[in-house]
């Protein structure tokens, strides 16, 4: 039995959040849709990119989007968008936010890079549009993925 050890990703790592048509604004870009956490959920899921297997970077985009879409319906305009971990953590210092956020190694059986962004309050919650809007600030690269 393999046994799945949770961590902390590290600060410098990107973090890879699956955005639907949904969440992107009209010029594709990836907007605050794509941050909100519903109550069923208790984090954000994301996913560890140096986490996942591969040589080199684009080995680990292409790995990461077979993951996801192992659990989800993942379309050719959906866009995978990327923001670094420690940025994450510091959002409450740099925007101001009520709210402290982590970033958490979670993994599953079937997708072991698998994370979590907790600390992000629900949508009905006042505070979730300025988390939303801090994290799709900061994404620091979007790939479509049909273009991945």
């Amino acid at each position: 039995m393999v046994r799945l050890i949770a961590l902390t990703v590290p600060n410098n790592d990107s973090i890879i959040r699956h955005c639907s048509v949904a969440g992107l604004n009209d010029d594709g870009s990836v907007g605050v849709g794509a941050f909100f956490r519903s109550q069923r959920h208790a984090y954000l899921s994301v996913n560890w990119l140096q986490g996942a297997q591969g040589e080199s970077t684009e080995a680990k985009w292409r790995e990461t989007l077979r993951l996801i879409r192992g659990c989800r319906t993942v379309k050719p305009t959906h866009v995978l968008a990327a923001l670094l971990a420690g940025t994450v953590r510091e959002l409450h210092t740099i925007e101001s936010l009520a709210c402290v956020l982590t970033v958490d190694h979670k993994p599953t059986k079937e997708n072991r890079p698998h994370s979590g962004i907790s600390g992000v309050p629900i949508e009905t919650d006042p505070a979730a549009l300025a988390v939303a809007q801090a994290l799709a600030t900061h994404v620091t690269e979007q790939r479509r993925v049909d273009r991945i």
